[in-house]
């Protein structure tokens, strides 16, 4: 789960970094799209799930 602060900053939970093996300095490309936002790991592909 991911929850919006009053500054703007989208904040994502330790549930999800952790679900995905996600550690700090990690880098990701941000894609837009209608209602809806999708971070892509530098290096990686956009069609992996």
């Amino acid at each position: 789960m991911a929850k919006v602060h009053g500054t703007g900053n989208l904040l994502v939970g330790m549930a999800c970094t952790g679900l995905l093996d996600l550690k700090p300095g990690d880098e990701f490309e941000i894609k837009l799209g209608k209602k809806q936002i999708r971070l892509i790991p530098v290096g990686g592909s956009d069609d992996e799930e």
